[in-house]
């Protein structure tokens, strides 16, 4: 039965509210306490921890973590936050494009300690980091290391999309520009429509 949240806690009230009929107010913290208890656990955000099983990343700079963080993502539903612990986390980058759900959020360290290490296995052909997967989402507290000699922009945020409320917040978008001569955008806009895009406390190089 797919009824809106919001008749359904109603329906619930309406039959408490009867069996305490003749004294409602005495009963209400404990019917609103019910409600909660009954429907919050429904849509109780998570935290995934990409080290967990049965994602595993190993955070240890030289595992290619890839294929566990394209399995935490894909695991996320809206609310949801991806929370990546401190170590460096070897990602190798392909023609594919890795996309953080809409309405979740990519959390690390806020003290600097989660580094994402963007390795390419020896290929110079231009590829990317990561895409909004819709609107409602944030990077948060996440170092981000391009370490190999190969064109790239790391997020593209609305190419293909026209996505609503992108936050970048407390991150380092570091290219090395100075170590590879390919060339690394950090963020492009691109050809579509964004709204409500915040970089906050954030570096890129």
């Amino acid at each position: 039965m797919n009824t809106p949240m919001s008749q359904l806690s109603h329906w619930t009230t309406s039959i408490f509210m009867g069996f305490f009929k003749g004294q409602p107010f005495k009963y209400l913290k404990w019917l609103n306490t019910f409600t909660i208890f009954s429907f919050g656990l429904a849509l109780q955000a998570a935290t995934v921890n990409v080290k967990d099983a049965p994602y595993n990343a190993a955070g240890d700079g030289t595992t290619n973590d890839r294929t566990a963080f394209s399995s935490a993502l894909n695991a996320l539903s809206s609310g949801d936050v991806l929370y990546i612990p401190s170590g460096t986390y070897r990602i190798v980058l392909t023609t594919g494009v890795l996309k953080l759900p809409a309405g979740t959020t990519m959390r690390g360290e806020a003290d600097g300690s989660t580094i994402l290490r963007l390795d390419s296995s020896g290929g110079t052909s231009y590829r990317e980091f990561m895409r909004p997967g819709g609107s409602n989402i944030t990077w948060e507290n996440l170092h981000i290391l391009r370490d190999a000699n190969f064109g790239t922009v790391l997020f593209p945020i609305a190419d293909g999309s026209n996505p609503d409320s992108v936050t970048i917040r407390n991150c380092i978008i570091e290219g090395q520009k100075d170590l590879y001569s390919q060339y690394c955008h950090g963020i492009r806009i691109g050809d579509n429509q964004l709204s409500n895009l915040l970089i906050e406390d954030s570096t890129i190089t």
